[in-house]
């Protein structure tokens, strides 16, 4: 999509959304239907998407510090082979 024109690239990324990522979704076929939602949202709402993006990014490093830490001391049944180490 980032070799096309806008105006098209935005009908191909409204025409996945609609008619592709259903069809996927339909067939089993999720991980191609996730990332065809994910690249025409990337299209079509460029500013949210990066937005998405730095939150989850920045939320990645605290949900590994959490697994690392509090998780592993308060579960009862350790999930990650550092859990076991603690």
């Amino acid at each position: 999509m980032a070799l096309c024109e806008t105006k098209s690239a935005y009908k191909k990324a409204q025409e996945t959304i609609d008619v592709y990522a259903p069809l996927a979704n339909r067939l089993g076929m999720n991980a191609i239907k996730t990332e065809l939602e994910e690249l025409s949202f990337k299209t079509l709402q460029p500013k949210i998407y990066d937005e998405i993006v730095e939150l989850v990014r920045h939320r990645a490093g605290q949900r590994e510090l959490y697994f690392a830490t509090d998780y592993c001391r308060y579960s009862r049944r350790p999930r990650r082979t550092e859990c076991m180490l603690i």
